[in-house]
């Protein structure tokens, strides 16, 4: 990964990957969280991106402002049995933290 103004550039395929993955834990999580849509809609929308051939930087902010709701919903989703922390870790290496 080489660093692009200032930013890691990002493995598409792995990014591509992980949104995969997280559409299937968010399959199997309960439908009754408002929340836990709001993820499915960032995961919808970072699926979308990455179809698209998208800029890294874009590619780069979808998966931060995922990153960002994922921290804020860690104790809820936890509850929902969803592995938040696999999560944060694996976004936090895509996006070189």
């Amino acid at each position: 990964m080489t660093a692009q103004k200032g930013k890691p550039v990002l493995d598409l395929e792995a990014a591509a990957r992980l949104v995969e993955r997280l559409e299937q834990d968010l399959a199997q999580a309960r439908t009754g969280s408002g929340d836990l849509a709001r993820v499915r809609d960032e995961v919808e929308q970072l699926r979308a991106l990455l179809a698209a051939q998208p800029a890294q930087e874009q590619v780069h902010a979808g998966f931060s402002r995922l990153r960002e709701t994922l921290h804020a919903l860690r104790d809820e989703l936890a509850r929902d049995a969803f592995e938040v922390g696999d999560y944060l870790a694996r976004i936090g290496r895509l996006l070189g933290l």
